[in-house]
């Protein structure tokens, strides 16, 4: 949708668009793949892997697909596991939108 609806502004509207920014990108855990062949994990626990090794694969796949997709810098805000923001939750999305546009 993201993609379709840029070109549609684009090229129709003649909108110059800005930056695509990403909503809640959680951050790689390294390891989750060994820990879990190399490890003999309680059910609970095995499955709480999986499903981040898999919202992890979905979630580059997503992401490789939008930036191939549409040729817009992004910029990525991670997912902050809260119903509300703090100063501390502010500081950090505002220092992501830095990185990109320091």
């Amino acid at each position: 949708e993201c993609i379709d609806t840029a070109y549609v502004l684009e090229d129709e509207l003649g909108v110059a668009l800005a930056p695509v920014v990403v909503n809640a990108v959680a951050e790689p855990v390294r390891g989750l793949v060994s820990a879990l062949r190399n490890t003999k994990l309680p059910a609970p626990s095995r499955e709480a892997v999986e499903r981040r090794i898999e919202r992890t694969r979905v979630q580059t796949a997503q992401l490789t697909r939008l930036a191939e997709g549409l040729p817009l810098p992004q910029i990525h805000l991670p997912d902050l596991l809260t119903a509300r923001l703090s100063l501390d939750h502010i500081t950090r999305l505002a220092a992501c939108y830095e990185v990109n546009n320091g």
